[in-house]
């Protein structure tokens, strides 16, 4: 019998969408993994059906469904276009629509770029047998994910190991619908590792500049003073600079700042955990590629990694 793509994908243990990557020469596979496939397609001796491939990729069509604040979050523009550039290396069709227009869609797929979709939405959704996914958390469908709380971990240990006895936290804690942010628990866990620092300081405020801004200059008013901020997002991260500038406190003499998500072409450079939007992008247009009925498992999870972690960040000698 002639070797599919699912047999290669079974054989170098991987999904068929990697194996769907390989073949198409996509740079967002690991060098072990294409090793693997490509010697799994040696081993079955298994040869692509060009024209089947081509008929396959003419019929997918995904609809990336943004919230109605992309326009002017950075996140979201550069999480969006690496999104594009995967649906066009791997060659599927994509149109950009908001929430309210994802149930007129009349795509193959629907992959949502914010976790906060109404449930009666998803339901719908899948009442079509629609291939549905969210870059982010979810209980009721496939998602992609960083894995925050690793992250939020890594920057609140970097200020923890050069030397700063007074860590605070800005950003969601607990989100509007009740649910505990996995960044939030990032800090706090690192906060309480013996010799324990002291109680979380939690300066509030959600992931955009001004809040941020707001919430540091409340802070420093009140006299709740800190030398090291763990900032939920690089747009917060950006917020409290400005705010401590105003506030003539030199950044990092005086209070080292660490943001999250490592946005390109922000105003000012800052210490911060990058989140591999390459690898969130793919994830998610695995989840609802033409392998989702064979899948193992509903979930990716992405690893983030800290960068330029003196930038912003100084070491305390005390």
């Amino acid at each position: 019998m002639k070797p599919t793509i699912k047999d290669v994908a079974r054989l170098a243990g991987t999904s068929t969408g990697t194996v769907s990557r390989v073949l198409n020469r996509h740079p967002a596979v690991a060098a072990t993994t294409r090793a693997r496939v490509e010697a799994a397609i040696e081993q079955l001796g298994f040869q692509a059906d060009l024209s089947a491939r081509t008929l396959a990729k003419a019929r997918r069509t995904v609809a990336l469904v943004q919230p109605f604040d992309a326009d002017y979050r950075p996140f979201y523009a550069q999480l969006t276009r690496a999104f594009l550039r995967n649906t066009d290396a791997q060659g599927w069709r994509n149109i950009q629509i908001f929430p309210d227009e994802v149930l007129g869609s009349r795509a193959d797929s629907v992959v949502f770029l914010r976790d906060d979709v109404p449930e009666r939405t998803l339901e719908r959704l899948l009442a079509r047998r629609l291939p549905v996914a969210v870059m982010g958390y979810s209980d009721h469908v496939p998602y992609v994910c960083t894995k925050d709380e690793e992250g939020i971990a890594s920057s609140t240990r970097l200020l923890r190991d050069t030397g700063h006895w007074r860590i605070a936290y800005l950003g969601w804690v607990v989100y509007p619908d009740g649910s505990y942010s996995p960044r939030g628990r990032g800090y706090e866990r690192v906060i309480a590792e013996p010799p324990a620092l002291h109680e979380p300081i939690f300066l509030g405020g959600d992931h955009t500049p001004l809040d941020a801004y707001r919430a540091v200059t409340k802070a420093w008013s009140r006299r709740d003073r800190f030398d090291g901020l763990v900032c939920s997002t690089d747009e917060a991260a950006l917020g409290a600079l400005a705010a401590l500038e105003d506030l003539n406190v030199r950044v990092p003499g005086e209070v080292s700042v660490v943001g999250f998500d490592g946005l390109q072409g922000l105003p000012r450079v800052v210490t911060t955990v990058a989140q591999d939007f390459a690898a969130l992008a793919g994830g998610a247009l695995e989840l609802v590629g033409e392998e989702a009925s064979i899948r193992s498992s509903r979930e990716h999870w992405v690893e983030a990694r800290l960068v330029r972690p003196t930038t912003t960040v100084g070491q305390r000698l005390w």
